[in-house]
Formats: C-alpha cells, sequence, structure tokens
C-alpha cells in the first residue's frame, strides 16, 4: 500500500488531535490526454500533509452534515480539487464501538506497533506543540531525511515522524545496515578530503552557506512590517532553519571532523596528557567575542556613578530618560548596546544542554536579558577578567614556544604537532562559531520571524499579542495573505491555547508502540552510590575552586550571580555559557566534556566537574562547595 498521512480530528471543530505525517515520495498526476502518470515528489514537499487545514475543517463539516443525514457516522470517500472537496461515496460504519475522546488516552493506537518510536523533547520538537511550530518540525524532520540519506548520520537517523495529542515521537526508518554503512563511508570520506587539505567540510561548505541564508534572511526581514512582508520572512526563516539545523548541521558532526586533541597531543609530544588544554586557551570565536562586547559595556557602566547604580537596580528604564539620555556615558552605552543587539540580538541561548523552550525570546525581542547580563558584569572587577584572559594568551603562546623547541630537531614530529594544534583551533572554534550561525542567528531569526508576524497581525487587529501567532499555522496565515479572507484569530487562539494548556498537563509516555527491551544488571556509578560528603563526576576542566553554589532549575532564569559563585544545574549551553565569565566553578548532573559549557569553561580557566547525576539533589543553595576539576570531584561542607 502506499504511504498515507493519518489524522483524527475533533468532531467539532475539525483541528487535528492525532496526526501521523508519512514521507510521500511518488504522486500520481493527471496527463493532458487523460491518462496517469506517476512523478517523484520534490523534496521540500515529502513530510507536508496531503490535506491542508482548510480542507481539514470542510471535511470534518462534510461529515456532521452526512452523519446527520444519514442517522449514523459514516465511511466515505472523496476528492480534492481546486474547486474544493468533492464527495465520492458515503456508506454507515457497522463497526464503531465506543466513540474516542477528543484528547485520547489510548497513546499506541496512532503509531506502527511493529516499532519503538520516542518522545522528542529538544527545543524545537518539544510538545504539547504549537500549530507554527508543527510547521517548523515538519521541515525540521525533512532535513533529517535529507542529511541521513546523504550521510548516514546518527543523529538524523530518527526522522519518522507521528505526532500524538500534540506531541513529537520518531523512529528509525527501516533501512538496510549495509546502505547506511555506505552512506557513513562516502561522508567520511567526503569530510576526510577536506582534512588533508588542512581545512574542513563546514569552513569550506556549510559555513559559507549558512552565511549566504542568514543574508536572505535578513534582507526580507528589512522590506516592511506589513502582513505580507512578515509572512514571506517567516516562511523563509522556517524553511532556512530546518534546512540548516537538521540537515547541514548534522551533515557537519561526526568523529572524522573531530580531532582528539589530548590524545594527539600526548603521542606527538610525549608531554603528559592533561597539559593539552594549556594550547586551547584565549583561541578567537564568537564566543569570546560576545564576552568581549559584554565587558566593554559593563565599563562603560562601571565609568558613571548614576548609570551604575541603576544598573545595579535594574532600572534600565534610565537608558531612555530625558534626564540621563544626554549623558556621553548613557550615549555611549546606547551605540555599543545597538552594536551588541545587531550581531546578537537574535540568540535566544538554543543548543546542546539549553533549557530554552520554543516560545524563549531572543534579545531583540526582551532587551532586559542582555541588560540584566550587562548589570551582573558591571559588578565584577572587568580588569581583573581581562587580565585572566591575557595569562592565558600568553600561557598558549609560551606552550607553544616550549613545544616548538623541544621538536625542532624532528621537523616530522614538528610539522604533526603545528597540524594537529591547527586543527584543534579549528574545531575549537567550529563548536562556538557554528552554536553563533546556527542555534543562534538562523534558529533566533527564525522565532523573530514568528514574532514580527505576530506584531504585524496586532496592528492589522487580527491578534492580541505577538505570541499568539504561535497558534496559527502557515497554512491559516497564508489564506490570510493569499485570498484576502479574515478569519476570526483571536477564536481559534483561544480554542488551541486551553487545549495545549490542558495537554500540557499530561505526561507523555517516552516511548510509544514496540517495548524496549531493558537489562535490569547495569551496574550503579559511583557517584550514584555515595553518601559521603564527596560527589564524583567527570573532569570537564581542570583548577580548584570553593564558593557558595547557586542551584538553577530546569528553565528557571538566571539569578543575579556574583563573584565566586558556583553554578550548580542538571545542565546548561549556550543560553548560560556567557555568564560563566563571572563564577569561580561549574558543577552538572549531566553535560558533555566536548560540548559548549566545558570549552567555555576551559576558555575562561573555570573549574568544572560533569555527569555527577546527584548535585542538584545533593546541594542546597549558598551552601558552600569545593571543585576540583583535576580529579572531577565535589566535595561539600557541612
Amino acid at each position: 500500500a502506499a504511504p498515507a498521512d493519518r489524522l483524527e480530528l475533533d468532531p467539532t471543530t475539525g483541528v487535528p488531535v492525532k496526526t501521523e505525517i508519512v514521507s510521500k515520495d511518488a504522486m500520481v498526476v493527471s496527463l493532458a490526454e487523460g491518462s496517469t502518470s506517476t512523478v517523484d515528489v520534490q523534496e521540500w514537499k515529502r513530510l507536508q500533509p496531503a490535506l491542508g487545514d482548510r480542507s481539514l475543517v470542510r471535511l470534518s463539516e462534510l461529515g456532521r452534515q452526512l452523519e446527520s443525514l444519514f442517522g449514523g457516522p459514516q465511511d466515505i470517500e472523496f476528492a480534492v480539487a481546486e474547486d474544493g472537496l468533492h464527495l465520492l461515496q458515503s456508506r454507515p460504519i457497522t463497526t464503531l464501538e465506543d466513540v474516542e475522546p477528543v484528547e485520547s488516552t489510548d497513546w499506541d493506537g496512532w503509531v506502527d506497533p511493529k516499532h519503538t518510536w520516542f518522545l522528542t523533547n529538544s527545543s524545537a520538537f518539544q510538545g504539547p506543540v504549537f500549530r507554527l511550530q508543527l510547521d517548523a518540525v515538519k521541515r525540521y524532520v525533512e532535513g533529517q531525511r535529507q542529511c541521513f540519506e546523504q550521510t548516514g548520520a546518527m543523529m538524523a537517523r530518527s526522522h519518522v515522524m507521528s505526532i500524538v495529542n500534540d506531541y513529537v515521537y520518531t523512529r528509525p526508518p527501516e533501512i538496510d545496515a549495509d546502505e547506511v554503512t555506505a552512506r557513513v563511508n562516502r561522508h567520511v570520506a567526503r569530510c576526510q578530503s577536506f582534512i588533508d587539505q588542512g581545512t574542513s567540510n563546514y569552513n569550506e561548505e556549510i559555513a559559507p552557506e549558512v552565511e549566504a541564508e542568514l543574508v536572505k534572511l535578513r534582507s526580507l526581514r528589512a522590506a516592511g512590517g506589513s502582513v505580507p512582508a512578515r509572512f514571506a520572512y517567516l516562511e523563509a526563516s522556517i524553511e532556512a532553519s530546518g534546512h540548516i539545523m537538521r540537515h547541514l548541521h548534522w551533515c557537519m558532526s561526526g568523529m572524522t571532523n573531530r580531532l582528539d586533541w589530548p590524545s594527539a597531543f600526548h603521542e606527538i609530544t610525549g608531554e603528559p596528557i592533561e597539559d593539552n588544554d594549556a594550547f586551547l586557551h584565549a583561541v578567537p570565536n564568537m564566543t569570546t567575542r560576545l564576552v568581549s562586547q559584554l565587558r566593554d559595556l559593563a565599563k562603560t557602566v562601571q565609568s558613571d556613578p548614576a548609570l551604575a547604580a541603576a544598573f545595579a537596580r535594574d532600572q534600565y528604564e534610565v537608558l531612555d530618560s530625558p534626564a540621563h539620555k544626554e549623558r556621553p556615558a548613557v550615549q555611549r552605552f546606547n551605540g555599543q548596546f545597538s552594536k551588541l543587539i545587531r550581531e546578537f540580538g537574535f540568540r535566544t541561548g538554543w543548543g546542546f544542554g539549553s533549557n530554552v523552550d520554543f516560545e524563549g525570546t531572543t534579545w531583540r525581542m526582551e532587551p532586559r536579558k542582555p541588560l540584566q547580563l550587562i548589570a551582573a558584569y558591571a559588578e565584577q572587577d572587568i580588569g581583573e577578567m581581562e587580565g585572566i584572559e591575557k595569562q592565558a594568551l600568553r600561557r598558549r603562546q609560551q606552550a607553544t614556544r616550549r613545544i616548538r623547541r623541544k621538536l625542532a630537531s624532528d621537523p616530522e614530529r614538528l610539522e604533526r604537532f603545528e597540524t594537529a594544534r591547527r586543527r584543534a583551533h579549528s574545531d575549537l572554534q567550529r563548536m562556538e562559531n557554528h552554536n553563533y550561525l546556527m542555534e543562534q542567528s538562523t534558529v533566533g531569526q527564525m522565532r523573530d520571524a514568528m514574532h514580527e508576524m505576530g506584531v504585524a497581525l496586532v496592528k492589522a487587529g487580527m491578534l492580541d499579542q505577538p505570541v499568539d501567532a504561535l497558534h496559527v499555522s502557515l497554512e491559516e496565515l497564508g489564506q490570510v495573505i493569499n485570498e484576502g479572507e479574515t478569519p476570526d484569530l483571536r477564536s481559534l487562539v483561544v480554542e488551541r491555547s486551553e487545549r495545549r494548556t490542558r495537554l500540557a498537563a499530561v505526561t507523555p509516555p517516552a516511548t510509544l508502540g514496540k517495548p524496549i527491551e531493558r537489562s535490569d544488571d547495569t551496574p550503579a556509578r559511583e557517584a550514584d552510590v555515595d553518601n559521603g560528603t564527596i560527589l564524583r563526576g567527570a573532569s570537564a576542566s581542570r583548577g580548584s575552586a570553593s564558593g557558595p553554589a547557586r542551584l538553577v532549575q530546569d528553565a528557571a532564569s538566571a539569578p543575579r550571580l556574583h563573584k565566586g559563585d558556583v553554578l550548580v544545574a542538571g545542565n546548561v549551553g549556550p543560553d548560560w555559557t556567557p555568564f560563566f565569565p563571572l563564577l569561580s566553578a561549574v558543577v552538572l548532573d549531566e553535560g558533555e566534556i566536548f560540548q559548549h559549557p566545558a570549552i567555555v569553561a576551559r576558555e575562561y580557566r573555570i573549574p568544572a566537574v560533569f555527569k555527577t547525576r546527584t548535585a542538584t539533589k545533593r546541594i542546597r543553595e549558598g551552601q558552600t562547595i569545593t571543585v576540583n576539576g583535576d580529579d572531577g570531584t565535589v566535595e561539600l561542607d557541612g
């Protein structure tokens, strides 16, 4: 049988309550002479629903009319043409028993039971999804499919999607393992060809393509604030975000592209493996660039006592106050801040480990976020912070010169060292710079486009607040633009908002369909069974520091941090890394030593211990703790 979408509609409103959208690779088209032909579906259309929202509403209306006419539920056949929906056949359903409720507890009923379906909780996919978020999810999943077909990348493997009670479930496709291996090998060979030339597929292909897409999006954003202009910006940003985040992003990933610098350093130089980190300090990247601008803004705040006092009280309205805005320091600050927003204004903090949800705001949308961060910087000794960075640069330069002298008599080893060192620097820059280009600039611009669409609809009198636009689909927005219709979007928003609130109170199953075979003989980690005053984890950044613990729960807003604070959290990502220069140490329940928090901690020489499993449960707010990044331990004071 041909693959087909499956949908369950609310019988009153026609709104889908369960959806499984499958990839449709071929379609039958009519030919001029009256026959038909099967043709390939364009890639970008394959995960588009076979029926749009307008057709679903009409189909629901038709179903109710037929049920009333014939005195019972009907099994119908229909067709959709340019002039609307056409009924082909209607017959009574004789096998129907109890009618299932609109928001069903039968989670498994709408997935293929032969497979295990996994609940997806990434920022982009986290349910219950908004209607506009679902449009983005579809494009993301299509990007994953394209990446998997090209590279066999594990991160892109789960791209078969089902929507159950507005939660996203995915699974891998059925595919021959040898074919996946062949795809992986082709991609590895391609990545290696760039590495052999002293570069990477990210530097040569991916980053230039992303930068070109961002130029187009910025041009669309500047095209005006009308509803049609904002719709064009929104469509393009969703398309770009799906392509960049789930296709190009995962084409960049993989062990071939990542050098094991500690092992390479030790093998080439014979030096202790733990000394490798000195060679990666003070390597310029977009995160260090952001921190530098934040420091400069903080210095401007510190230079004016009135401005410093206002920032200490979170009174940022002083920047526009007639009594203060002519002050030289305020004028200088406003100019610097405008520059910051131009470059980093689409920042939301999305990325691996972040707790930012889909409706999280950008710095452009909520300037108070970066202003609070600047206020925290302004309470620090900026000269000391800059001195630490300069010291790290000198340490790297001295260490590099020492190894060059050591290997001077062995040109082959020296060249291997230089090649590995350059590649390690490139890897570090790629990790931070790709987050700026992809998660912050691309995903952030999609969120900005959704907000600007909402602003335009509010100005047009169709919505009450910009965030309401998240409840309206692209197709429904297109009807407003292309057909001049003025639907009652407010009622739609109320209905969908209430539904989302109900579903948000539900705990969705972690998996659906085929149960996972679990093993009960997994040994407990030492960190899980340690009940003393020592927590053990993985060393993410060397050094030792003590200070009061600042506990941050998932999705919590950033507290005002003070010099010497130790951040303790379940996990963090790019949402928190700009705060790291303010900290004395970082402790996480989870975390990965190759991801953004570890990289930034090492950059600013902040001791960090990850994968403690229980830090947020064992450590109290304000408790003094000692973090030893050399041996991966955290000591708790009484």
